[in-house]
């Protein structure tokens, strides 16, 4: 239930425990302590890596039971490991992981081969979905097609996000607040952020946008 484990040092938890947090609960790494636990299952939850840019590593053998989301705060990628003994996680599992402040989506991708962590073994690291935000950007083509998802200058970073790849969306800003979902697309999450205009989305083709499907 609520409440924060605050873990003082590394392995503090035994490693055939199966660790459920509860709705509200936080496990916290605290910057300085790195576990590996049997089995996680999480219900509305928290784990805190703590001080950015310090090496920590939460590792469990395998994915047990989850409800809502389980925010992953202070997370670094390439310093921290997020990670699982087995590549059998079920898409549930992935798709209610988010990690907080990195102006990323909902939604966790595993990785195709482990890494070797150093006194723990082999794991897959999880890592944040792949995420599109849109800044209504584009300025070039013929101007009734400049409102469409398939435009690459509309999206932060100017790469247009695939139809049907595993992805977020978030929908930024006040620019082209009326544009065109011009295919089928597939996410695994649609979040506006707080900076977000009254968008309208529509489809000239008809399509269908499908959200955690």
């Amino acid at each position: 239930s609520a409440g924060t484990l605050a873990l003082g040092a590394s392995n503090a938890i035994s490693n055939t425990t199966s660790l459920s947090l509860g709705s509200g609960a936080t496990l916290s790494l605290g910057g300085t302590s790195s576990v590996l636990v049997n089995v996680l299952n999480f219900n509305s939850s928290t784990v805190d890596f703590g001080t950015t840019g310090s090496t920590n590593h939460f590792l469990f053998n395998s994915a047990g039971t989850n409800s809502g989301t389980l925010t992953i705060a202070n997370w670094t990628s390439g310093t921290d490991v997020f990670g699982v003994a087995t590549n059998s996680v079920s898409q549930s599992f992935l798709d209610n992981l988010y990690f907080s402040n990195l102006n990323v989506g909902i939604g966790a991708v595993l990785s195709a081969s482990p890494i070797s962590v150093g006194g723990y073994g082999n794991f897959y690291t999880l890592a944040p979905i792949p995420t599109f935000t849109w800044d209504g950007g584009q300025s070039s083509g013929p101007v009734a097609s400049q409102d469409d998802w398939s435009q690459a200058g509309n999206w932060t970073g100017n790469i247009a996000p695939a139809v049907g790849a595993m992805k977020a969306i978030v929908m930024a800003g006040s620019a082209r607040l009326a544009n065109d979902m011009n295919g089928a697309y597939q996410v695994n999450s649609l979040l506006f952020r707080s900076d977000a205009g009254a968008f309208t989305l529509s489809s000239s083709t008809s399509d269908t946008l499908t959200v955690g499907g």
